[in-house]
């Protein structure tokens, strides 16, 4: 896939209906799921540009070990934690792998700031 690939992972179907809409309309290719196992595995497919993940998914998988996996297949590619449950572990993993954590309550138009933010060179 190309630079404006992005994988989009997240336990609330509206949210990730609106935000696909959204990142479709500004000229994106969006995969999503609500599932960790799910995310692993397309990353293990498909090279993302960025991986968005929230903390929690419906599967128990979490979203840093969805980046975490990111990582280990596409060093320095770009990754986006969306969560407002900061511990020093979460806070210490994100920094770790070199993401951008960011607050559940996001607009459109400041995630979308954020990928720009982290979109390889």
């Amino acid at each position: 896939m190309g630079p404006d690939t992005i994988l989009l992972v997240h336990e609330d179907p509206i949210f990730l209906h609106d935000a696909v809409q959204f990142l479709k309309d500004n000229g994106y290719a969006v995969h999503e799921t609500d599932r960790g196992q799910v995310a692993t595995d397309l990353i293990d497919k498909i090279s993302f540009a960025v991986v968005i993940a929230a903390l929690r998914t419906n599967d128990g998988i979490t979203g840093i070990d969805v980046l975490v996996h990111h990582e280990m297949l596409f060093p320095g590619g770009g990754k986006i934690l969306i969560t407002d449950f900061l511990s020093n572990k979460v806070d210490y993993l994100v920094t770790f792998i070199g993401a951008l954590c960011v607050p559940t309550q996001v607009t459109k138009e400041k995630l979308l700031f954020w990928i720009k933010s982290v979109l390889p060179p």
